[in-house]
């Protein structure tokens, strides 16, 4: 039966060790994990009120994850974490988003879990914890994106969350099933692709960040061409008729010019040659 799997057995064993869960100085909390109201600041003491808060929440994380209420389960640890930071906590809290399907999240709980347990508590949960770290790592997928293109001010998104550009080209740990990457300018969507990966697998990603002009970019960009265009029409055909007048009269005074010069250019009439021949009709060629 699920409630007697390996799961609820290390769920309750790691319980009957947090019921020693008391005022004593609370380690780091990550960042990681959801914030609460009344959690406790970084490396302050947590009050009374609140380790007793903590008990009953991790209490109910139990109780949800032997019911199979994963969702419910991971909201009160994380909340029974943020009060008290006791890495018994951290780790049901890994547990319970690797049955989630959310590995990697789960593989950054036992890491931290590792690297904090100490005494009684790394000798009773290390080495299961190790075990299981080991075994989620090897099904993380992993995939690889490259935007070209690219802007300084652009952000590139997986599954809504902002990846920093120099992660870009690097293996980024995701976990197994469908994944949508995003690159958006100005509040905009200029490239988007959806992957689906399986468990262990790796997976390139290739965007291309050339925008196309939002709707209101190409409604300004027409109205300035047709603006231009009016513009260059009116400078063709709408002169001022003055214009045209003066143009009129100009040809007039060019073409008067011209039959002047045609005429003082006409040679003399040509007299009859005179000679002892007397007026005849032959003249100089």
């Amino acid at each position: 039966m699920r409630a007697r799997s390996l799961l609820t057995l290390t769920l309750l064993l790691t319980f009957a060790t947090s019921v020693a869960l008391t005022t004593s100085t609370a380690l780091t909390p990550s960042t990681a994990l959801a914030q609460d109201a009344d959690a406790t600041p970084a490396g302050a003491e947590p009050s009374a009120s609140q380790v007793a808060l903590a008990r009953r929440l991790f209490a109910d994380g139990v109780r949800a994850t032997e019911e199979h209420r994963l969702a419910d389960a991971q909201a009160a640890f994380e909340r029974s974490y943020a009060l008290s930071q006791r890495e018994v906590t951290l780790l049901n809290l890994a547990v319970v988003l690797a049955e989630s399907g959310k590995l990697v999240a789960a593989v950054d709980a036992y890491r931290r879990f590792i690297a904090r347990a100490d005494g009684a508590l790394e000798a009773r949960h290390g080495a299961n914890a190790r075990t299981a770290l080991a075994a989620l790592e090897a099904r993380l997928s992993n995939v690889t994106i490259t935007v070209r293109s690219i802007r300084e001010n652009d952000e590139v998104r997986i599954d809504g969350t902002v990846i920093a550009h120099e992660g870009l080209g690097l293996e980024l740990p995701v976990d197994p099933g469908t994944h949508s990457v995003e690159v958006r300018r100005g509040g905009r969507s200029c490239a988007r692709r959806a992957i689906r990966i399986a468990e262990g697998a790796r997976a390139d990603i290739e965007l291309d960040a050339r925008c196309l002009p939002s709707p209101e970019e190409t409604a300004r960009l027409a109205a300035a061409e047709a603006e231009a265009q009016r513009e260059r029409e009116e400078a063709a055909s709408g002169a001022s008729p003055w214009v045209w007048v003066g143009v009129g009269a100009g040809v007039l005074v060019v073409a008067a010019a011209i039959i002047v010069i045609v005429l003082l250019a006409q040679p003399d009439a040509i007299d009859p040659y005179v000679g002892n021949l007397g007026p005849g009709t032959f003249t100089l060629p």
